[in-house]
């Protein structure tokens, strides 16, 4: 089997999402006894990653407007897609959470629990901001590749969302190896989040958005059980601070508002009650191990299918 002939018509990014997506559907195999829904992930598994081969192949063959369209922004509804699908695998196999250690390891760092600290600062004009700029985070890196993209610098967007996309699904092993739930949900009363964090406008509108994302749908019966494992590392961190260090390394004309926009943001995740202190430690280690791996994968993958180097 010539496998250089297989993966030819792939990109890098393409290229990574398959071998998640083999990952996913090898996993859902050997455990199918012990998830309920695991037809479905080989299903969805097998199809997206027919779907990538097919619009590779179609991109090759035919390079117009709307193929390329497809192909370059397939990618963000597929993150969105991954996330759902690792947390079908979470609680079968991996069922205590870890939230207990977390909170033990931010009272050693602190002496206190951050989030109870940061309320004392709690005020409706810092909420609404930070609410919104929490939830921009999915808005973040799309702006910065469509802003190269548009400043004729095509490869250096193209890097962006493959090392956001590597990122975040370096993260989703990481919700695999400690899952939690967050300080919302054990140090906090998630009931009364509107109530002790109050907006001016469309902060509840915003958080009830996240919620929904998360697993949390207002008038869930009990939340803390459908709400996603998604707390360590901070997905929120890491790909906030891949989107600012990019934004820099490709001298993008929106950097400086992202590097406001990322901080705030970053602040947000603790202000908000989202994520423990050492799940934004742990984020670093994964900003770290996904540079430092987007770069070489990308230069192999170039070296042996391209020739192309963009770092």
């Amino acid at each position: 089997m010539n496998l250089k002939k297989i993966f030819s018509p792939l990109n890098v990014t393409d290229f990574v999402v398959v071998i998640f997506y083999l990952l996913l559907t090898i996993t859902a195999l050997l455990f199918h006894a012990s998830i309920s829904n695991w037809y479905w992930v080989v299903a969805i598994s097998v199809l997206l990653i027919a779907f990538i081969f097919f619009i590779a192949n179609l991109h090759l063959k035919k390079n117009t407007f709307w193929i390329r369209q497809i192909h370059y922004w397939y990618l963000p509804p597929m993150v969105l897609l991954s996330y759902k699908l690792t947390n079908v695998f979470i609680k079968p196999l991996r069922p205590i959470d870890y939230d207990a250690q977390l909170i033990a390891i931010d009272r050693f760092m602190f002496g206190t629990d951050p989030t109870v600290w940061m309320h004392q600062f709690a005020h409706p004009i810092i909420t609404e901001i930070l609410q919104f700029v929490y939830f921009s985070f999915y808005f973040l890196p799309i702006i910065l590749a469509i802003s190269l993209w548009l400043n004729n610098k095509q490869k250096e967007s193209k890097y962006v969302m493959f090392a956001v996309v590597l990122g975040f699904l370096l993260s989703y092993f990481g919700y695999f190896m400690v899952p939690g739930v967050g300080p919302r949900f054990t140090l906090h009363d998630f009931s009364q989040t509107d109530v002790e964090l109050p907006g001016i406008f469309a902060a509840e509108f915003f958080r009830n958005l996240v919620n929904v994302g998360g697993g949390a749908p207002p008038g869930s019966a009990i939340p803390m059980e459908t709400v996603q494992r998604d707390v360590f590392p901070s997905g929120h961190t890491l790909v906030t601070l891949i989107t600012m260090i990019l934004a820099f390394k490709f001298n993008d004309r929106f950097r400086y508002l992202l590097l406001v926009t990322g901080i705030l943001l970053i602040i947000s995740t603790v202000y908000l009650r989202y994520h423990y202190v050492i799940d934004l430690v742990a984020s670093l280690v994964w900003l770290a191990a996904t540079m430092w791996s987007a770069k070489h994968i990308n230069n192999w993958w170039n070296e042996n299918f391209s020739n192309k180097k963009i770092l």
